[in-house]
């Protein structure tokens, strides 16, 4: 016999599991990415738990961050690492991995026009060095 659920109930059902695949995807082991394509891949997959993504960035020697930028740098992505940056790495005392990254943000082509169109609210989110 089939239980019958109302829909309340199934988007509860629907949304617990699509966190528990979230969870279990962002704690996978991930792999040291090596072309800007899986370092976006990987990113998506980590960038909404703090210490994943700061795991998954502090995995990856400083010298590739410029190669994973060349091709720009979008805003999202922008904003989520400088984020990380001021507070995941900095509260750990890793201020040498931080300037890994920022070196690797700095070569990106095209930065400053990511800079300009970034909206109010991201602009916000930004720490005071960069906003």
């Amino acid at each position: 016999k089939k239980e019958i659920i109302t829909l309340e109930d199934a988007r509860v059902l629907a949304a617990k599991a699509r966190q528990a695949v979230i969870d279990k995807l962002a704690t996978a082991e991930l792999k040291v990415p090596e072309t800007s394509g899986e370092f976006e891949r990987g990113w998506k997959r980590v960038r909404k738990d703090p210490g994943a993504l700061h795991h998954f960035l502090s995995s990856i020697p400083p010298e590739k961050f410029p190669a994973f930028f060349r091709s720009g740098l979008e805003e999202e992505l922008f904003v989520s690492l400088l984020e990380t940056l001021s507070t995941t790495f900095l509260e750990k005392g890793q201020a040498q991995g931080a300037a890994g990254v920022l070196r690797g943000i700095a070569t990106a082509p095209r930065l400053q026009m990511t800079l300009r169109f970034l909206d109010a609210k991201d602009k916000e989110r930004l720490p005071a060095p960069v906003s």
